[in-house]
């Protein structure tokens, strides 16, 4: 009976250690982000993984690793399932398979890979790897904004802290990895002083507790000494609130039409310099005028703004004849001439193109080959009108920090189009805005954001969200924003910080194995 109990007792411990710990340790993780942001909370997820990089034999620490990355997957992308489910016509059962995939794959990724360095490192560097911990985590964060295929840097650890606004100041000195650096830091700094108890564990707490006050108070001056400057202008933003089902049926395209019509028109009494529109929003195409075309500029043959910035899919018949799907941002008169255009660099695998090796499962996911991949963009042109230098992004190209911010060194404003309506009230449009918000503070531009559900903001070089349109809300927002040229430490450094990321960590790793050597060396002299 004793050895049933102590069996029981045995697996009971295995259990909880193998599963719930990193199941809950995930979980705790992916709260830090939007939508919930739960402050720090990462740092109890961490620390039970670094536990296991101390303890346990580099099969079990993979093991607990992976876990908790692909519990961390499931909960922190949990949306990916909402749009194949709701609007792809892919059973809730595949959906979840995809989500169990994908979950799998971005574990490996950032969490076992991460282990997969760290624990032989542990054998050459003892402690020191824990200096070390944070850079190797950054690393392999900047492989995702530029592998695989256009890159996925969605929910950088950065992001845990840049809700605080005064810490995410520092992102307009290193960007989000900065952020990351701090939030690594200090989940390193917990864990060895609780587990390690000794002094030296306390002084570096305390010494990273004052770099985050050094941090916070140097944000908090940078916000509070802000003053705004430039050339300013007006701009309405239009949120028509268009649900996916409805963009997808052809019977709406009037209805539509009639709604953005009406808003733009509410617009136009606030006698804007520029009225924008999200992405996708209207259901006909700049390089083919038909009738939709001609009903709606005809319609807005009275209102005083002369331009509209509209997010607008975009279809060319090459000289081969070939149909070419454009995503784009075009600028157009108020009679509907295109004056400019950019069309979008970063496409969404699986959602605008499908790369070819995954075509060969479309039988089991039906939408891969529905309707015509969309095109690449060949450059990153400014919009340009008046005084204003648009720096043009569509949805998703908002989350790459290098991609923006070399694009924004000659442009003055940051436009972002998006549609968040395939995620419904899942926490993605929240993820999505915050990265958008962030990329205002590493820039130091005006950054305007046009959602199509919503959340559609106007956010200042300092990040604050001066109006917005919540998510689900029909509405115009009006407001003011400043032409900005200033560029940020970022921007203006931008090759030499991505390199410092990258060659740091090596020579730190070169530095502890040479001492660790040396020390070694006096040790066998001594003796």
């Amino acid at each position: 009976m004793e050895n049933l109990r102590t069996k029981r007792k045995n697996i009971l411990k295995v259990f909880n250690k193998y599963f719930i710990i990193p199941l809950i340790s995930g979980f705790l993780i992916a709260l830090s982000f939007p939508k919930y942001f739960i402050p720090f909370s990462f740092l109890i997820g961490f620390f039970f993984l670094f536990k296991s990089l101390v303890e346990d034999s580099f099969k079990k620490h993979i093991f607990i690793s992976f876990l908790t990355g692909f519990f961390f997957s499931l909960f922190a992308f949990g949306w990916l399932t909402y749009a194949m489910e709701v609007y792809l016509n892919t059973s809730p059962l595949l959906a979840k398979v995809i989500l169990i995939l994908f979950s799998i794959i971005f574990s490996i990724y950032q969490f076992v890979i991460f282990s997969l360095i760290l624990f032989p490192l542990k054998r050459f560097i003892k402690t020191n790897v824990f200096i070390i911990a944070p850079f190797i985590w950054v690393v392999i964060e900047i492989t995702r904004e530029f592998f695989p295929f256009t890159g996925f840097p969605w929910n950088l650890l950065g992001y845990t802290l840049s809700p605080i606004s005064e810490i995410a100041q520092i992102s307009s000195i290193g960007g989000v990895y900065l952020l990351s650096l701090l939030a690594m830091y200090l989940s390193v700094g917990i864990f060895s002083f609780f587990y390690y108890k000794k002094f030296k564990s306390s002084i570096a707490l305390l010494t990273l507790l004052l770099i985050f006050v050094l941090i916070y108070t140097y944000g908090y001056i940078r916000i509070n000494n802000f003053t705004e400057k430039g050339i300013k202008k007006r701009v309405a933003l239009v949120q028509g609130n268009i649900k996916q089902n409805e963009k997808l049926d052809k019977t709406k395209k009037k209805v539509i039409l009639e709604k953005y019509i009406k808003l733009v028109k509410e617009a136009d009494r606030f006698n804007p310099d520029i009225i924008i529109l999200p992405e996708s929003s209207l259901p006909f195409y700049p390089s083919y005028i038909d009738d939709l075309y001609i009903k709606f500029f005809s319609s807005l043959k009275d209102i005083k703004t002369k331009t509209l910035l509209i997010g607008i899919d975009d279809v060319i018949l090459t000289e081969d004849n070939e149909i070419r799907v454009f995503n784009t941002i075009t600028l157009f008169n108020k009679k509907g001439l295109s004056i400019d255009q950019y069309r979008k660099i970063k496409l969404v695998p699986f959602g605008e193109y499908t790369p070819k090796f995954f075509k060969i499962f479309a039988k089991l996911i039906p939408y891969l080959t529905t309707g015509i991949d969309f095109s690449t963009g060949e450059r990153k042109n400014l919009i340009r009108y008046k005084e204003f230098k648009i720096i043009p992004l569509i949805c998703f190209e908002s989350i790459f920090p290098y991609f923006v911010a070399d694009f924004s060194k000659k442009g003055n404003i940051i436009v972002n189009t998006t549609n968040d309506a395939w995620f419904g009230n899942t926490s993605a449009p929240y993820q999505h805005f915050e990265m958008a918000r962030l990329r205002a503070i590493e820039t130091g531009k005006y950054l305007v954001r046009i959602a199509n559900t919503g959340i559609s903001a106007i956010i200042s070089p300092t990040g604050r969200i001066e109006k917005s349109l919540k998510l689900n809300e029909t509405g115009v927002l009006i407001g003011d924003v400043y032409l900005l040229e200033d560029k940020t430490f970022f921007v203006s450094h931008l090759k030499l910080i991505y390199s410092f990321y990258v060659i740091f960590p090596i020579m730190l790793i070169v530095f502890f194995v040479l001492k660790e050597r040396k020390e070694k060396l006096c040790e066998k002299t001594e003796i």
